[in-house]
């Protein structure tokens, strides 16, 4: 998408992303329950350009060595009583070396 916009500046667009990791409900052609609501709520809170994980998608990817992640923070999310704890996936470094 990057490539694209640096192509075609007149296009120019951002995206956000917000992961999590669980166990969903399957209704036809639609996913449901709190791990969609937390990935939803986590896109939410995701600025352009950035991606952010729940920390127990950070956690479950830790071992890999493939992910980089940023400093943790704590963000409030909209129907979620909790604050939750969320890291930014750094990617424009990867996706340079590519």
């Amino acid at each position: 998408m990057r490539d694209h916009c640096v192509k075609h500046p007149e296009q120019e667009f951002a995206v956000h992303v917000g992961l999590h990791a669980g166990e969903t409900i399957r209704e036809r052609d639609d996913f449901l329950g709190r791990t969609v609501i937390l990935a939803s709520r986590i896109t939410a809170a995701a600025s352009a350009d950035e991606v952010l994980v729940s920390s127990l998608l950070k956690e479950l990817t830790d071992g890999t060595g493939e992910f980089s992640f940023g400093p943790v923070r704590e963000v409030s999310l909209k129907g979620i009583s909790q604050p939750q704890r969320v890291f930014p996936v750094e990617w424009e470094e990867t996706v340079a070396a590519w």
